[in-house]
């Protein structure tokens, strides 16, 4: 039934073999009472036949991997991992993203930012300043888009048969989701240098070079005559 529904006339993912609004009232109506009653009308064959070769359209989104983690890209900016809308490529999320964030959609080759609409089978990532850190979760996010309304037409004529239409579909505000990013993190490095065997003597004039994860040179540091040198403002997740 909610097969019917959903590829029926007016559904989420309407057949293409209609060819006019009556033929798809028509064939739907007659499809939910071979469902539902077991009746069957020669009419109706191919619209019950494709339903039956067909799976149910998926009719909730979500992010495939909601929990995303920036890394630096060594160019003052920094990216997320790439997630990718599971659903129907019809339909879409909308994200409200932070002030200086741009959504790269890696599938459609385009970048934006503000509100942005993803669709089912898109793969994106983030990507923003290294100014911006600490965690983001998105609003909620309606991922439940198809709420179904059918109406059957009741006739008074007895000659007339009741007819399915009005199928309307809208979104439905009872399932969400979110999106959270975990952004760099920025802090800073300090070094206490000692002698080996007299934790009491401090070595100064020490110089050690800072790499990140990816053997890249953040910074260097060189200990005073108290032993400590100290490295600010780094991306304290990639070291």
């Amino acid at each position: 039934m909610l097969s019917a529904y959903t590829i029926g006339w007016g559904g989420a993912g309407q057949w293409n073999g209609f060819t006019s609004e009556n033929m798809g009232i028509v064939m739907t109506t007659l499809a939910l009472d071979h469902f539902k009653n077991g009746n069957t009308n020669n009419t109706a064959n191919s619209f019950v036949n494709y339903i039956n070769s067909v799976e149910m359209p998926e009719i909730v989104l979500d992010f495939l991997n909601k929990n995303l983690t920036a890394y630096s890209t060594n160019d003052g900016m920094q990216r997320t991992e790439s997630t990718t809308v599971t659903g129907s490529s019809e339909y879409y999320l909308t994200l409200d993203l932070q002030t200086g964030v741009t959504l790269v959609n890696e599938t459609r080759g385009v970048e934006s930012t503000g509100t942005v609409n993803v669709y089912g089978g898109d793969t994106f990532y983030l990507k923003a300043p290294t100014s911006i850190n600490g965690s983001w979760t998105s609003s909620n996010i309606t991922n439940c888009k198809y709420k179904f309304q059918p109406i059957v037409y009741r006739t008074s004529q007895s000659t007339m048969q009741d007819l399915a239409g009005g199928l309307k579909v809208q979104e439905d505000p009872g399932t969400t989701t979110n999106l959270t990013v975990n952004w760099t993190s920025k802090g800073n490095l300090i070094i206490h240098k000692i002698d080996a065997d007299d934790d009491s003597v401090n070595i100064s004039d020490t110089t050690f070079d800072v790499f990140d994860s990816s053997n890249n040179l953040v910074g260097t540091i060189t200990t005073n005559e108290e032993g400590i040198g100290r490295l600010d403002n780094i991306n304290l997740r990639n070291i």
